[in-house]
């Protein structure tokens, strides 16, 4: 075996060792497409319906923990995105493609493909008629993606993560009447729709993505046990009352996602375990699969008109069986070559600096 060779399969084999699971990464991820399932088949989640609030922490600290385990590089970081995001997705593209044309509805334009593949459906004139539903977080996502090696290089403490936060609120309450009058001027005319367009867009969101750095950087030195059981039960008593409540509107996402913040670090420190059974982490692994197959099959139910119990009984069902299949054919496939992928290209700057 060549010294290229064995030089690759070690860097991927050591990149899988650093990506071992957190079996309450992995849970918490499970409670958000529960959240987000309950909120599209009842109309509120059991968060309600902040269920993506919670993949988008979820997903800033993963990243901040694969960066700190070693995966530094910026080019290696966006081909493993890239590769970890874009299989499924795409493949969801032909799926509701093809749904909305046995439902009769209107086929997408070719532009409408295009912005899809490209991941530019987030651009307002496309965000209407997106392919695949539920776009517009992945659009966060990928956004996300593009300033996080810049936020990776400027915030290495809790004090700084604190500061980027206040920055991100301060961006998002300066962006929030801009995008408004933004979708005004590109047709978007009734204000409920602007407003809902505005919160869906990614500077309203980073400030969840910040709280993902402050879970990252919190202080876990001292009596972190005793810190850890206090801000889990507040945590949890600020969830308990949001439902009680009815805080449903996207208004209040900030709340539910400051309690998620808590329960993430009480989790994080081993307090609350209960809460990160491996069932409910089981359904995190295949969440993001689940999150385009839910959709794909609301689609279908609500083409047979079954009541409620049926649909939910359909939906469930089929989504969790479906996204089991399509992360192990799809999904995981993709991250051994975005990780193959990702290894390669660090041999070849490293040969390259060497020279």
């Amino acid at each position: 075996m060549s010294n290229r060779v064995a030089g690759e399969r070690t860097a991927v084999k050591a990149e899988g060792d650093r990506a071992q699971r957190l079996l309450w990464v992995d849970a918490l991820r499970g409670y958000a497409i529960i959240d987000v399932i309950g909120d599209h088949l009842y109309g509120t989640g059991i968060a309600g319906g902040c269920g993506v609030q919670l993949f988008f922490l979820v997903s800033a600290y993963s990243l901040l923990h694969s960066v700190h385990h070693g995966h530094r590089d910026v080019g290696s970081f966006y081909v493993r995105r890239l590769f970890r995001v874009a299989p499924m997705f795409w493949l969801a593209i032909p799926l509701f493609a093809g749904l909305r044309a046995a439902t009769g509805g209107d086929p997408h334009t070719l532009t409408d493909l295009l912005a899809a593949i490209s991941f530019l459906f987030w651009v307002p004139s496309q965000w209407k008629s997106a392919m695949v539903p539920g776009s517009w977080s992945i659009s966060c996502e990928v956004l996300f993606y593009l300033i996080f090696p810049l936020l990776v290089l400027t915030i290495d403490s809790f004090r700084k993560a604190l500061v980027g936060l206040f920055v991100m609120g301060v961006v998002a309450a300066i962006a929030w009447p801009l995008l408004r009058i933004w979708a005004g001027s590109v047709g978007l005319s009734n204000p409920a729709t602007q407003n809902f367009f505005a919160f869906h867009s990614v500077t309203t969101q980073l400030p969840v993505f910040l709280l993902g750095f402050c879970l990252y950087f919190a202080p876990r030195g001292g009596d972190t046990k005793r810190r850890s059981i206090a801000a889990g039960a507040v945590g949890l008593l600020v969830l308990a009352a949001g439902i009680a409540v009815h805080l449903n509107s996207g208004r209040y996402y900030f709340v539910y996602a400051g309690s998620f913040l808590l329960i993430a670090y009480a989790l994080s420190n081993g307090a609350f375990a209960f809460i990160a059974n491996r069932y409910v982490a089981a359904i995190g692994v295949i969440s993001y699969s689940a999150y385009f197959w839910h959709f794909f099959w609301l689609g279908v139910a609500d083409s047979l008109e079954l009541g409620l119990v049926k649909t939910s009984l359909f939906v469930i069902s089929l989504t969790l069986l479906c996204a089991a299949v399509t992360y192990r054919i799809v999904e995981q496939p993709g991250i051994r070559l975005g990780s193959r992928l990702a290894a390669a290209l660090r041999t070849r700057r490293m040969k390259g600096s060497a020279v």
